[in-house]
C-alpha cells in the first residue's frame, strides 16, 4: 500500500541523505493504516519534490518520551537524535493523549 505525507524540509532532507529513519507521528486512523512493507511518498511543503520510501517496522508508544526512551533501548536512535517537546508545534498534548504515537522506521527505496 502506497501512504502519502506531507514534511518540512528540514526532515524532508534527513531522510533524503538517508540520516532520518524514523517518522514520529500521532497514531492517529490515518497512521494506524501503515503496515510494515508499505511506502510512503513523502512530499516536501515548500519544494513539492518527492521521496519514496519503505516501511520497515512500526513502533508505538503513549507519548514521545515513552517512544524516545524504546527507540534509544533498541539502538534505532541516539539519545541527542530527538527532543519529544519538539512535536508540540505539531500535535498538542490532547492530541498525543487521545491517539498515543507512533514512530515509522523507514528506509529509502532504491531506484
Amino acid at each position: 500500500m502506497l501512504h502519502e505525507m506531507r514534511l518540512k524540509p528540514d526532515p524532508f532532507e534527513g531522510i533524503e541523505a538517508g540520516k532520518k529513519k524514523i517518522e514520529f507521528r500521532l497514531w492517529d486512523e490515518k497512521r494506524r493504516l501503515i503496515k510494515p512493507g508499505d511506502k510512503i511518498l513523502f512530499t516536501n511543503t515548500d519544494t513539492g519534490q518527492n521521496i519514496l520510501t519503505y516501511v520497515v517496522d512500526i513502533h508505538k508508544a503513549d507519548s514521545f518520551v515513552q517512544l524516545k526512551e524504546v527507540l534509544v533501548k533498541k539502538n534505532l536512535i541516539e539519545e541527542n537524535d530527538f527532543e519529544p517537546s519538539t512535536m508540540l508545534k505539531y500535535y498538542s498534548s490532547e492530541e498525543e493523549k487521545e491517539y498515543g504515537v507512533v514512530g515509522v522506521e523507514i528506509a529509502l527505496l532504491s531506484d
